[in-house]
């Protein structure tokens, strides 16, 4: 791939912290890639509804798994997520 760094942020518009971090993500994720892309953000969406996902999702500048994709529950799984927000870092083989 073209980006040096992979995260998958663990995120959900209900949840009070995830909210503001998004933000700040955002801004870091706009500063890091502003001359080439070095950083690629998957949003894994841990909303209880589709409309929670939209809602957020409107204003994040990367990829999302949206709410009910069944990639989110074997994600949450393999990586055992208990919480949001979760940022994780990963290499080029998903670990």
């Amino acid at each position: 791939t073209a980006h040096e760094i992979t995260l998958l942020y663990f995120g959900a518009a209900w949840c009070n912290i995830s909210r503001p971090f998004s933000q700040q993500l955002k801004s870091y994720y706009e500063e890091i890639n502003l001359e080439n892309k070095k950083l690629e953000i998957i949003y894994v969406s841990m909303d209880k509804f589709a409309e929670e996902y939209d809602a957020g999702a409107k204003d994040m500048p990367w990829v999302g798994i949206p709410v009910n994709d069944p990639r989110v529950a074997d994600l949450k799984e393999f990586y055992n997520i208990r919480s949001v927000p979760t940022l994780l870092l990963i290499d080029r083989r998903g670990e």
